[in-house]
């Protein structure tokens, strides 16, 4: 499957994003265990709906910012996958210059993959 392209994010440094992580973890799971929380894979931010920030992960999994400013990110805790909620103020400091095509920043392995990228591409709206 061919991916449209022009749909342009904005990478978030995965050191940065983990030390908001962490702090996201001891804040909303204070009895959990921050030193095994990692990043999962790569993150990307961009505009979809009419301006509303959303964050996409290489495997094309993501949410959009809701109205209290925060936005849902996947982390790789304990073996599993869990969703922190991350102040898109902060968030602001752990993204980078870096432009990348949601297209090369969404792996390409199989079809579930091109389906993930063609939902996000269809809501981008580069604003």
């Amino acid at each position: 499957m061919k991916r449209q392209r022009g749909a342009i994010a904005k990478t978030i440094d995965n050191d940065a994003l983990l030390v908001l992580g962490r702090k996201a973890l001891a804040e909303q799971y204070p009895t959990e265990l921050a030193d095994h929380l990692y990043t999962f894979g790569n993150q990307m931010i961009f505009t979809v709906d009419h301006g509303n920030p959303a964050v996409v992960n290489q495997e094309g999994v993501g949410n959009i910012a809701t109205e209290n400013g925060k936005v849902a990110i996947c982390f790789s805790y304990m073996m599993s996958i869990i969703e922190l909620d991350i102040d898109l103020g902060e968030l602001g400091g752990a993204v980078t210059e870096t432009e990348i095509d949601l297209a090369d920043g969404i792996r390409t392995f199989g079809s579930r993959l091109d389906v993930n990228h063609g939902i996000w591409f269809s809501r981008y709206d580069g604003s």
